[in-house]
């Protein structure tokens, strides 16, 4: 019994914020909910999962390539030093707040994950143990603009999906495509909701705007 119970377990969700168009505001959307929640008392990691790495830039965060969410999904299944993913996680400095970085080596990451046995499930099998443990209230991903298998595989661990928008005729373009891509992944993670849709950049003085 004291190896199943755990006093300070958390039901972990996983919230994705998502969309295939860049300088939406994923990463600001990530940080601000972030810090409230934690602010709140709960127990948040927020994952830097765009080659960009502005979640980890915004926390001031050392580059070190050994901590990085690139290494944690590429050495997953590595025979003789697989991933461990409570040794990726970081302290932001704010209570409540870790993080998992990013580096520029996620520039390669889609190229890099095709090769791999399972390529489908490699955020599932880094990410599962620590959802099972109830470390956290919430996991937050910040994703990169693509519609790729990163993001696939982060689907398919995630709970609710945010999706920014800017609402400009640009911003609109491509949100067909998005929620295609969204439900071919419910078709295998059943649990996967649409949160909704969150209006960024909002500028009242705009018509388009303030019908928002």
């Amino acid at each position: 019994l004291e190896e199943l119970y755990a006093e300070d377990f958390r039901e972990t969700k996983v919230l994705t914020v998502l969309n295939s168009k860049g300088g939406c505001a994923k990463t600001t959307v990530v940080i601000n909910l972030g810090y409230e929640l934690a602010q709140l008392g709960h127990r948040v990691l927020v994952v830097d999962a765009d080659l960009q790495c502005n979640l980890t830039y915004s926390y001031q965060m050392d580059f070190n390539k050994e901590k990085s969410i690139y290494r944690a999904l590429l050495n997953t299944d590595d025979e003789y030093t697989p991933s461990n993913i409570f040794d990726f996680i970081q302290s932001t400095g704010y209570e409540n707040l870790d993080i998992i970085i990013s580096d520029f080596e996620m520039a390669t990451v889609e190229i890099d994950l095709t090769v791999k046995n399972y390529r489908e499930s490699v955020a599932s099998r880094l990410f599962t143990p620590l959802i099972e443990k109830g470390v956290y209230d919430y996991i937050l991903v910040d994703c990169n603009p693509m519609l790729g298998l990163l993001n696939q595989n982060i689907l398919l661990i995630t709970d609710l999906v945010l999706i920014p928008v800017e609402l400009s005729p640009f911003g609109v373009m491509g949100l067909d495509v998005l929620f295609r891509f969204i439900r071919k992944a419910q078709k295998v993670n059943s649990k996967l909701e649409v949160m909704g849709i969150l209006a960024t950049k909002v500028d009242k003085r705009y018509s388009m705007t303030e019908k928002a």
